[in-house]
């Protein structure tokens, strides 16, 4: 009903709310629907526009780049491949004018779990190098160095660099990483990289 829409996205115009309470108001949209999209599949595309108007409102990179890291997952759970590379490297290079490591890691990492998918190797490993130490002294972000990680030991394999695949397998020994997190992480790749016919690359 794009008449009803527009009527009501005009009343939001002429409300005069603050675009921070805008923005947040959107992106919490976003998310709800992202969780509902599970069980109802066209909420994606719901979820997608509220995301691309909560973007669109605040020019804060910090906030962008989360926004923009969101549009990737939605872009990757509908199988959109290169929507969800093209949508992290936007979190990516927001969430670097912020000071915040741990942050950029998180899409850092996911920017490199979709070049693999994709089949771009060579573009992967480095982002992934750069997630893993960006993380490597922060605790709290445990989990994101064992995903870049594992995808990370995978890419070189498939890049046949066997030193280099070794010298990554080495660091996830010696992280100390929990052996239930560990077989997640390794599970959840092999599940991603089968999604998108690219089982080559996960073995």
């Amino acid at each position: 009903q794009p008449d009803d829409r527009d009527r009501v996205l005009a009343q939001i115009d002429a409300a005069g709310i603050a675009p921070t309470d805008l923005a947040a108001s959107w992106h919490s949209l976003g998310r709800a629907m992202g969780r509902a999209a599970s069980r109802q599949v066209e909420l994606w595309g719901v979820a997608l526009d509220a995301y691309e108007r909560a973007r669109d409102v605040l020019d804060d990179p910090g906030f962008v780049g989360v926004v923009w890291h969101d549009i990737g997952d939605v872009r990757r759970a509908v199988g959109d491949l290169h929507g969800t590379v093209g949508a992290y490297r936007q979190a990516v290079e927001h969430k670097r004018r912020r000071d915040r490591p741990g942050d950029l890691a998180v899409s850092l990492s996911a920017l490199g779990r979709a070049l693999l998918a994709a089949g771009e190797v060579d573009q992967a490993a480095p982002v992934l190098e750069e997630a893993a130490t960006l993380v490597e002294d922060l605790d709290d972000y445990r989990a994101i160095r064992t995903s870049a990680l594992t995808a990370l030991a995978a890419a070189y394999g498939a890049l046949d660099q066997p030193d280099d695949r070794d010298r990554v397998l080495a660091q996830i020994d010696a992280a100390g990483i929990a052996p239930t997190d560990l077989a997640g992480s390794w599970h959840s790749l092999g599940r991603a990289m089968e999604a998108d016919h690219q089982l080559g690359v996960a073995l």
